[in-house]
């Protein structure tokens, strides 16, 4: 086991996992020079470090999995990117406490081979979130954010892929911004199969795009049910009747 301590500023830190199949852990680390770190450690490699304001890790494509446990990140860490974990690999959380994050890192880009949140929500406390599951075949998607304080939350991507029916669940303590979204102001969170679709904002009623099959007409009258805080598009509810992952226009008093 070999481990590397690095504390010096800089801008990106790139950590390369080349083990098949193994567990990478992301937990806090001891504290070094004076400075708060963050760990994570394969099954051959331990790195600890510090004041890098964004942090990639790469499985290589080898089947890997994430297990998140870093409530207290390191100083001066503002970005987390993971990514090529390749096959059915998966990203949990392991924090015990129940009211605390997985992993509070401001800005978290999370693209899984399998599953993201399979053993239950992965806990976070992020103002910009993507996450991506099923890259390998077929993952479904539960993550909480928000869960320390309320946070407003921009959402990059959000799309689970299972041909025998993929489920996102997303809920955030505070305002969903979806950033992604169609031309009209729509948002697009994508469940590929014929899976279900639901995005919440947990103490202000339920947003959610669901993959139920209502015809059109319907569809538009779903969408101004009043639910509770609108989504940053002013929509309060929307289903997909027809499994496109995109919303009909609707026209009139229905708009």
């Amino acid at each position: 086991m070999t481990t590397t301590i690095d504390t010096t500023p800089a801008g990106g830190l790139q950590i390369n996992d080349t083990n098949n199949a193994d567990t990478i852990t992301v937990a806090d680390g001891p504290a070094e020079n004076g400075f708060q770190t963050t760990q994570v450690a394969t099954a051959t490699n331990t790195t600890i470090f510090a004041n890098k304001t964004f942090v990639v890790i790469d499985g290589g494509n080898h089947g890997d999995s994430v297990v998140l446990n870093n409530p207290d990140p390191a100083a001066g860490w503002v970005s987390l990117n993971v990514q090529n974990l390749g096959g059915t690999g998966t990203i949990n959380g392991s924090n015990p406490n129940a009211s605390g994050p997985d992993i509070a890192v401001a800005a978290e880009t999370l693209f899984a081979g399998g599953g993201i949140g399979t053993t239950r929500a992965l806990r976070t406390q992020a103002s910009a979130l993507s996450v991506a599951a099923g890259l390998g075949g077929a993952g479904n998607i539960h993550v909480s954010n928000g869960v320390t304080t309320p946070v407003t939350v921009n959402i990059g991507v959000l799309q689970a892929q299972n041909a025998a029916g993929g489920t996102i669940t997303f809920t955030n303590n505070g305002t969903i911004n979806d950033t992604s979204s169609q031309s009209d102001g729509r948002p697009r969170p994508q469940s590929r199969g014929r899976g279900r679709t639901r995005v919440g904002q947990r103490g202000h009623g339920d947003h959610r795009i669901s993959r139920r099959q209502y015809p059109p007409e319907r569809q538009c009258l779903y969408q101004q049910q009043p639910l509770g805080q609108h989504i940053s598009n002013g929509r309060r509810q929307f289903y997909d009747a027809d499994g496109t992952g995109q919303l009909p226009q609707c026209s009139g008093d229905y708009q």
